[in-house]
């Protein structure tokens, strides 16, 4: 698991775009969004998009403490 920001913001972008084109794809079809769950290839691209969010916010979380943590030991 690449915990490099730089890299999972890329990969979130792409899993956006994926799950935008399957959105489409859906919405051609005449799948309203509450019937989208059913597609096994969206909610594939769903869950991967919902994992990269995840995982930036992991990192957002370990920077703040990272940051914290710094202004304790400078004020001591």
């Amino acid at each position: 698991m690449s915990l490099s920001r730089d890299v999972l913001e890329r990969q979130l972008e792409e899993a956006q775009r994926a799950l935008d084109e399957r959105t489409a794809v859906l919405d051609k079809r005449g799948v309203d969004a509450k019937h989208r769950r059913r597609d096994p290839k969206w909610r594939q691209f769903y869950a991967r998009y919902k994992q990269l969010r995840h995982r930036l916010a992991v990192v957002d979380r370990i920077q703040q403490q990272g940051a914290g943590a710094g202004q304790e030991s400078e004020s001591k």
